[in-house]
């Protein structure tokens, strides 16, 4: 008999725990735990994931995790614990069950991981706040920050974070400066800045920058 996705998604959901932010990052810091994003690459690409995790898109997860196949990514192995996530859920549930049955033991789901393993504490470190906000604009498609536009793994305090107009201010200033320095050529400036050279002419568009000849 045929099984639906409803079926699917309940026998997967059934199958896989799902964690909190706060286990997911006791869990990091135990060590020994792979946190894998099963989207695929153009979302990645537009938001960025957390440092320190492995994507796989969700219809080569058992290609990469099977240590038998010719695909094997070699940072699988099934003693570690996996926590997966993606935008939504659904994926990450699936790609779970998925494991579970090639002889992963310890998988995780958590939809809320992202967002709370790229909060951060700061402890008085101006400079790195600033880079750390400067690389989340460049990476985000607007001009709301989303969880998944930062790139560190504590909670951090409400009175650390900018008005939106400063770190508008801040962005412009800083692809501005990477232009000059780059002497106008925008592959090489987003190269340096860490994004595609589309998403950087969106940027110099958005802000109205003028680049240097």
């Amino acid at each position: 008999m045929a099984t639906s996705l409803k079926q699917m998604m309940e026998a997967a959901n059934a199958a896989v725990p799902k964690i909190t932010p706060d286990q997911a990052r006791e869990m990091m810091a135990k060590g020994n735990t792979l946190v894998v994003d099963v989207r695929d690459a153009p979302e990645v690409e537009k938001s960025g994931k957390i440092a320190g995790a492995v994507n796989v898109s969700r219809g080569m997860l058992e290609f990469r995790a099977d240590p038998d196949s010719p695909y094997h990514d070699k940072n699988f192995a099934r003693d570690k614990t996996v926590i997966l996530y993606c935008a939504s859920g659904g994926r990450s549930a699936l790609a779970g069950k998925a494991l579970k049955d090639i002889g992963y033991g310890d998988v995780r789901l958590s939809s809320d991981a992202e967002a709370a393993l790229t909060a951060y504490t700061w402890p008085g470190n101006i400079r790195e706040l600033r880079n750390v906000l400067e690389r989340a604009l460049l990476l985000s498609e607007s001009n709301v920050l989303r969880g998944e536009d930062f790139r560190f793994s504590r909670v951090a305090p409400p009175d650390a974070r900018p008005d939106a107009q400063t770190i508008l201010d801040n962005e412009r200033r800083h692809i501005e400066q990477v232009l000059r320095e780059e002497n106008g050529r925008v592959d090489r400036a987003a190269q340096r800045l860490g994004i595609v050279r589309s998403a950087l002419y969106k940027k110099i568009k958005k802000h109205g920058i003028v680049i240097p000849r």
